[in-house]
């Protein structure tokens, strides 16, 4: 058993720059606060934050676009009564026509 330890302690001591390489190079990858592990994942997070933002200036730029053609064109309102709300002028009927998707 004393000489399973003891090989031991001599491999540990004949490679311990390879050791010492490991340990810090597992402390730094994995365990650390700021590990690369972590950056890794803030990253992912900021590149699908990215996209969001991305999506919502258009969804705004889309609503802006909206609100300036109802201060300026007065049958916008109409267009959005009846494509967006479903409503329908007086001795008209609606008819809604989905497609089915084929999946």
């Amino acid at each position: 058993m004393a000489e399973k330890i003891g090989g031991f302690g001599r491999f540990l001591w004949r490679h311990k720059y390879i050791v010492t390489l490991v340990f810090f190079g597992i402390l730094v990858g994995f365990v650390d606060e700021n590990s690369f592990w972590n950056r890794f994942q803030l990253e992912q997070k900021n590149s699908e934050l990215r996209k969001e933002i991305a999506i919502t200036e258009n969804k705004f730029k889309e609503c802006k676009y909206e609100l300036e053609s109802f201060e300026t064109n007065p049958k916008a309102y109409e267009k959005v009564a009846r494509v967006d709300l479903l409503m329908r002028g007086e001795n008209e009927d609606v008819f809604i026509i989905e497609e089915d998707s084929v999946e």
